[in-house]
């Protein structure tokens, strides 16, 4: 992608575009350092996983790993793990589209976006799989861009999976069809505007644990919209059915205001500072 490339992500987002869609611009092996913690029987299995599906990949990113960890080729060969790529690789039977409840369980899969997979992936410690390791055998012949689409399969417990969703409804998220939009919908589609009001982490007078970065948007240090629980402003909806019409997720904040939960408030204090910053920002609205 080269530095003009990087550079324009950043114009786009300092312009007021999502990060997740900037990301769009953004291939697949642009990455950061990342600190794990394993142990040595995983780790092996792993870059066995590795090895099996794609060679010369082991030799570019599990080589260096091993000699990391202490572990020589010798060690490597003549351990007793086994490859973990049967639990890593997505079975047919397993694209079952949505999610389904089974006791405590919660068995899902969807398609998403190649950026949403890694955020989902490090959501929770429950089982996940991604469809990279049914594609990456031919690896060096791939093309991927952070906005493409690929195969997500989890198993985890309801607690954890209700947890992870009340989260992600929080307005401060980008709920487009291919980010959380669908995911989040799926599972709030049966509530009543009472039952999200009580999901909702900034609703039902929860402290809202992404106070911060919304109030960083009303005074305007991130160009997105306000949440408007926290500003009671109905057009906050609107301006953002521009960007995703048909968000699932945006019904049910609509309906919060229909059902009276949220009272559309012209008065409302931090409301009037966004936009006053935004009048003297870009002079009358």
């Amino acid at each position: 992608m080269g530095q003009d490339g990087v550079e324009e992500f950043f114009k786009l987002v300092n312009a007021g575009e999502s990060r997740d869609k900037a990301r769009a611009l953004i291939p697949l092996t642009t990455s950061t350092t990342y600190t794990f913690t394993i142990d040595h029987r995983i780790m092996i299995s792993f870059c066995k996983a590795i090895d099996e599906m794609n060679h010369r990949l082991y030799l570019e990113y599990c080589v260096p790993m091993l000699v990391e960890a202490g572990i020589d080729q010798e060690m490597y060969r003549d351990s007793n793990f086994r490859s973990s790529l049967e639990y890593h690789r997505i079975d047919e039977a397993e694209l079952i589209g949505g999610s389904h409840t089974t006791g405590n369980m919660i068995h899902g899969h969807y398609k998403m976006k190649l950026a949403l997979a890694s955020q989902f992936l490090r959501q929770h410690y429950s089982k996940i799989k991604i469809g990279l390791w049914n594609i990456t055998t031919d690896y060096y012949h791939l093309d991927l861009r952070q906005a493409d689409p690929i195969d997500v399969v989890f198993y985890t417990d309801v607690r954890s999976y209700h947890h992870l969703m009340s989260l992600r409804s929080h307005w401060v998220l980008d709920h487009s069809l291919d980010m959380w939009g669908t995911i989040v919908g799926d599972y709030i589609k049966d509530m009543s505007p009472a039952e999200f009001w009580e999901f909702t982490p900034a609703g039902g007078a929860k402290t809202d644990p992404y106070w911060a970065d919304v109030y960083n948007r009303v005074i305007l240090e991130d160009p997105g919209i306000p949440c408007p629980i926290m500003t009671e402003w109905r057009g906050a909806i609107e301006q953002r059915r521009k960007e995703t019409p048909d968000s699932p997720v945006l019904d049910m904040y609509e309906r919060l205001f229909d059902e009276g939960f949220i009272k559309d408030n012209p008065d409302n204090e931090l409301r009037v500072q966004y936009f006053n910053l935004l009048e003297k920002q870009d002079g009358p609205q």
